[in-house]
């Protein structure tokens, strides 16, 4: 809880973390072991801006993947993407969406 190794780990759900009410990218610090939100205009690295996705990457990725998913979350921060993860909090469904 609330540690991390890569950015990945900042956003699994079930990773509790303190953490700044504001919108604003959420990455790893620069120790990476702890995760830390930059207060900004969206939620999106500056090079990295937000897209419109025609639909859910979670949906698309929980349907194509082989592997239990217990949380997903969708990246639109410069192309459609997801993030998925089992129970034990590990990265899985590694796919190009």
């Amino acid at each position: 809880m609330g540690n991390c190794l890569s950015d990945v780990d900042c956003f699994n759900p079930d990773n509790m973390f303190p953490t700044f009410l504001c919108i604003g990218p959420i990455s790893s610090n620069t120790d990476g072991n702890y995760c830390q939100k930059t207060c900004a205009a969206t939620d999106c690295p500056l090079d990295r801006p937000p897209v419109e996705c025609s639909e859910s990457q979670c949906t698309v990725l929980q349907n194509s993947c082989s592997e239990e998913v217990s949380n997903c979350v969708n990246q639109n921060c410069g192309g459609c993407t997801a993030l998925a993860f089992d129970k034990a909090g590990n990265q899985v469904c590694h796919v190009n969406l």
